[in-house]
């Protein structure tokens, strides 16, 4: 993973200190592993299901959804937790609280969208583009990214005291 697309998605300043830019060389190190083992364990599972039961579904099922789990749950969380970690710094701005929080809400939104609309028109065997248009699509994650912008901004207003 680039650091500079790092920092860009999470909204990172430009760090100048080298302690920092070692740590989030580190940490992209990190994630780049972790996905490419987890991928490679969760496509060896799911070949030992498709030779064992025949059954492809299933196991497209089982790797989409470990995938998807994965991708957005451990990898997010990882990354934002690093990016706590480095940003000691928070500002009393309640506007650069109130910015930040409702980016990464909008990023978590349409992340979960495309996901939840991909995985479900590969299971259901639909058009992607119905699953775009079906409106539980963009309900839940426009439900679940308002909650966690405001979340974020409550934790975030919290530590800044």
């Amino acid at each position: 993973m680039n650091n500079k697309l790092f920092q860009w998605f999470y909204n990172m300043p430009k760090l100048t200190n080298q302690d920092n830019k070692d740590y989030i060389a580190k940490i992209s190190l990190n994630i780049a592993v972790s996905l490419f083992l987890f991928n490679l364990i969760a496509v060896l599972i799911s070949f030992f299901i498709v030779t064992t039961t025949e059954n492809y579904e299933l196991s497209f099922n089982i790797l989409a959804g470990a995938l998807l789990i994965f991708t957005v749950y451990i990898v997010g969380g990882y990354s934002i937790y690093a990016k706590r970690k480095i940003n000691r710094v928070v500002t009393d701005d309640n506007t650069h609280i109130v910015k930040n929080s409702f980016v990464s809400a909008i990023y978590i939104t349409l992340i979960i969208y495309l996901l939840n609309s991909l995985t479900n028109a590969l299971s259901f065997h639909t058009s992607l583009i119905s699953e775009l248009k079906n409106p539980m699509s963009y309900i839940i994650p426009t439900v679940i990214g308002i909650i966690y912008g405001v979340l974020m901004a409550i934790i975030t207003w919290y530590r800044s005291k």
